[in-house]
């Protein structure tokens, strides 16, 4: 497996969709954007600092965290050349390892595997990369308890295309998250994709999911009467298509992230899936040229879908983005405080916003958009919600603060301007 070429068509198609979004989203005053801000440089000036191909040795393949475990079993995921799924189980078997499940949009599997046999895994002309299968959380910190209610709509823009009729019509965004509870304001426009969690149901368990819909498409229609309007999304008319990775604890894992990238490459059409948000990042040593989830979110970007992912919130230090927002592809999303204006001289980034560059020297983020106290639907008793009180609103939303949120108002933007 290696990381894609950039194509004059791929780079096109991102510059333009990089230049529309952040002249909506307002987010791209230089004055504002952190070290990782990249507005000038393009995806194939990007992709030119990344070596294609697989490692020329058998340790080049491995994740290096997975180097570093001496003893016992070893949970991974073993990436491969398309077409060589049979050579590919026959070496983890001869391994010593066994196959726990398939994992079509790397061309791989997941796999218990001894750790002094990795070597020996990697050894196999059928493998081109071994990833620890990371455990990953939903973040809840980031929601708070302000009094102030959030304007991100106006600030980003929006309206101004809702006047001409541009509010996400038809458009699919996908939100890879932990569900979408049917809330009112997604009322005739939720789809439920896979529940991958375990939990067999659709409802958001934990929460975060629910809220990023809410950010991306949320109709506003329980707060309808509100004084001083409605608490709608960025593109209230588009279809949410939810993919549910994880239930009421928010946690996850790699491999089953990717089953959920694999579902929404094969529903794309069906769906009119444009747009896929994903709202988390988890910390990976290895490098982005062989990394399974960059090769995931490339494949989508690859098929024609906007794949727009959080920087994360671990800044303020330089190299804090995570991945897969470290993708010279993806459109990768710090935050900004707007301060609940449509003022940009009084904006400032948070120091938890991430920043560049990525460990491969890459400029991120690519944009900056509202992070600061957005105001979304909630899931009714999801975990978020009875762990965050004071940032409820009636009657059926809350108040959160993150790079997540971020990353929804730019699939909602995008889904606007498809």
């Amino acid at each position: 497996m290696t990381t894609m070429a950039l194509g004059a068509q791929t780079v096109s198609r991102r510059a333009g969709l990089l230049l529309m979004a952040g002249a909506l989203l307002l987010g791209v005053v230089p004055s504002l954007a952190p070290a990782g801000v990249a507005l000038g440089e393009t995806a194939q000036a990007a992709g030119a600092q990344l070596r294609s191909g697989a490692g020329s040795t058998a340790t080049d393949k491995i994740d290096p965290a997975v180097l570093r475990v001496q003893r016992g079993p070893v949970d991974v995921i073993v990436s491969g050349a398309p077409g060589q799924s049979w050579q590919l189980r026959n070496a983890i078997k001869h391994s010593g390892g066994t196959v726990a499940g398939s994992l079509p949009m790397v061309s791989g599997f997941r796999a218990t595997v001894p750790a002094h046999r990795l070597v020996d895994l990697a050894g196999s002309p059928a493998v081109t990369a071994v990833t620890k299968n990371r455990v990953m959380r939903f973040e809840e910190f980031s929601y708070d308890e302000t009094t102030t209610a959030s304007s991100f709509a106006r600030v980003s823009g929006a309206p101004a295309l809702w006047r001409d009729g541009k509010l996400g019509q038809g458009v699919g965004v996908a939100v890879l998250d932990t569900g979408v509870s049917p809330m009112n304001d997604f009322d005739g426009r939720l789809v439920h994709g896979p529940d991958l969690s375990g939990e067999g149901t659709i409802i958001d368990s934990y929460g975060h999911g629910t809220v990023m819909a809410g950010i991306v498409g949320g109709s506003g229609a329980d707060s309808a009467g509100r004084t001083g309007g409605a608490y709608t999304g960025i593109a209230p008319k588009s279809t949410v298509v939810a993919v549910k990775v994880a239930g009421a604890n928010g946690v996850t894992d790699v491999s089953t992230v990717l089953q959920g990238l694999h579902w929404v490459s094969a529903y794309k059409d069906q769906f009119n899936i444009r747009v896929v948000n994903l709202s988390w990042g988890v910390a990976s040593t290895q490098s982005p040229t062989i990394d399974p989830l960059n090769y995931a979110v490339e494949r989508l970007w690859q098929q024609g879908i906007v794949v727009v992912v959080a920087a994360g919130n671990a800044g303020a230090k330089l190299g804090t983005t995570l991945k897969p927002a470290d993708d010279p592809m993806v459109i990768s999303v710090g935050a900004f405080d707007d301060k609940q204006n449509v003022d940009p001289l009084d904006d400032s980034i948070p120091a938890w916003s991430s920043r560049g560059p990525t460990a491969a020297g890459l400029s991120k983020p690519d944009l900056v958009a509202s992070g600061r106290t957005l105001v979304a639907a909630r899931s009714f008793g999801s975990t978020v919600e009875k762990d965050n009180p004071k940032a409820l609103i009636s009657p059926s939303y809350i108040k959160g603060s993150g790079t997540s949120e971020s990353a929804a108002v730019t699939s909602g933007a995008a889904a606007l301007l498809l």
